[in-house]
């Protein structure tokens, strides 16, 4: 639920509290029902956050030649399509998943594999994938737009690749590469043979297609779970909880042990530890209103 959905709740709630249901649903000129999921949507809120990967089918082109060149587009013969994806809520052990019947595959016709990853993505918060800006998003953005779909509701993104540069000097941020370093399980092996086999529209193949795109996503949680500690601007799962206190913005817990003092170079804060090992700090400053008085400045030049 976006965050101003959690906000109406909120107010939804609150006034139940001051007016009781049935004066609220009339304030509202909602259903009383309307009012008891508006209050039911709040508790032990989370944010739902969806690992996903997909696999695209192989384009099919005209060319005069192997060599390094731009293909004009009037050569494209077949463009590509969602060939299956595999998606999981964070911890959950169910994976969904939808892959391309022979008849759909040979046709590059998706419409019925990305409807149902549409409707994933529009329940989501948060989103996380391997290359999702530069790959994943732009590839399903398109394939909805080819064939009717508007944009689902809107969503926070955590691309591991993107992440995983930014903060690791690894000899290469390709997945499959992190988790035999980290010891973790690996990728299905596989060539561009099962590929070319999926565009002929073989149910084998088509199988075991989805097979790799599960393993991918499985690999990948275990991938997102090892760095999340480490993301510095991973969204901040505190404005989807209903808490009392504060949490990790990293993973939601509220086993928070707090450190010594952070500083920045005109505040102070309180830091902490989360279990998870991400590191935070408090967002009321620790400075006195006096001490805050004595600090200079330095001049914009």
């Amino acid at each position: 639920m976006p965050n101003v959905k959690i906000e109406y709740a909120r107010s939804v709630r609150n006034m139940a509290e001051e007016y009781g249901i049935l004066e609220t649903a009339a304030r509202l000129e909602i259903k009383e029902d309307s009012v008891r999921r508006y209050i039911n949507s709040l508790k032990d809120r989370t944010a739902k956050i969806l690992i996903f990967d997909i696999e695209t089918a192989l384009m099919t082109v005209q060319t005069f030649h192997l060599g390094k060149q731009r293909i004009n587009p009037d050569l494209v013969v077949k463009d590509f399509n969602c060939l299956s994806w595999s998606a999981k809520w964070l911890c959950d052990s169910d994976i969904k998943s939808a892959v391309c019947t022979p008849k759909e595959a040979i046709e590059h016709d998706d419409n019925r594999v990305i409807g149902l990853m549409w409707q994933l993505f529009d329940k989501a918060d948060i989103i996380i994938a391997h290359n999702a800006f530069q790959f994943d998003i732009r590839r399903l953005n398109y394939r909805w737009l080819i064939n009717g779909f508007g944009p689902p509701s809107p969503y926070q993104v955590v691309d591991t690749l993107r992440e995983s540069r930014k903060l690791f000097g690894s000899a290469s941020h390709k997945l499959d590469y992190y988790c035999r370093m980290l010891s973790l399980d690996t990728k299905i092996k596989t060539n561009l043979e099962l590929w070319q086999e999926c565009d002929k529209g073989n149910p084998e193949a088509l199988a075991e297609m989805l097979e790799y795109n599960k393993m991918d996503v499985n690999i990948l949680e275990d991938f997102y779970l090892r760095i999340r500690p480490w993301i510095k601007g991973h969204p901040n799962l505190g404005l989807y909880m209903e808490s009392d206190q504060p949490v990790c913005r990293n993973c939601g817990s509220a086993n928070l042990t707090w450190l010594d003092e952070y500083y920045t170079s005109m505040n102070r804060y309180k830091a902490s530890l989360c279990e998870c090992g991400a590191r935070g700090r408090h967002r009321v400053s620790d400075l006195s209103k006096e001490e805050k008085q004595n600090l200079v400045r330095n001049i914009a030049y």
